[in-house]
């Protein structure tokens, strides 16, 4: 595991690099300085709060975590897991990717480029309160997608640039590598 600490966009190429060989990202910077693409090439982002930020008033679905704009939309429509059983986790997560896919606009991101991986994985913490991977067997967020993705119309690829994003198994981007599906850890992803 590696932690970056900065939100310049140059780590990204240095993030891509160590997945390569296999390696967990964790991003660490302030949220008015950091460059989207790091952002999303990281498996995990960290916010460090900045003491010169003015406080802002916070809005009723930031409470819940969510920033990405499909997702404000999601968290007004998908409810929370009531309890969070190994199966009722994954159903909720397959719940996140049929909205995906029956959303209008997320619908043609699924399309024509797929969903990148924190954008589903920010989803999922707001779905699933004190989701932890762990518990579930699980190292990395993409093996857990690849795992939920198992026996759905679902698949987990990497674009020609290196991103690892959702895409629909009849529509994966040209020169894209589908990653295989895996078998959970002694959980039922089928």
């Amino acid at each position: 595991m590696f932690v970056i600490v900065s939100g310049d966009g140059g780590f990204a190429a240095l993030a891509k690099k160590l997945h390569e060989y296999g390696k967990t990202v964790i991003g660490c910077a302030y949220r008015s300085a950091v460059n989207k693409t790091f952002q999303a090439v990281c498996d995990e982002f960290v916010w460090i709060t900045d003491p010169e930020e003015k406080v802002q008033p916070v809005h009723a679905l930031g409470q819940i975590g969510v920033t990405d704009s499909r997702n404000i939309r999601l968290a007004e429509q998908v409810a929370k897991v009531p309890e969070p059983t190994p199966e009722n986790i994954v159903a909720k997560t397959r719940e996140i990717l049929d909205w995906y896919a029956q959303n209008t606009t997320t619908s043609v991101d699924l399309v024509q480029k797929g969903i990148a991986l924190p954008v589903i994985k920010e989803a999922v913490m707001y779905a699933i309160p004190d989701f932890q991977l762990g518990k579930l067997g699980f190292a990395k967020f993409i093996e857990y997608m690849q795992c939920v993705c198992q026996g759905t119309n679902y698949c987990i690829v990497r674009l020609p640039t290196s991103y690892v994003v959702l895409a629909l198994r009849r529509v994966v981007p040209d020169g894209s590598k589908v990653l295989p599906d895996l078998d959970a850890h002694g959980m039922d992803c089928d």
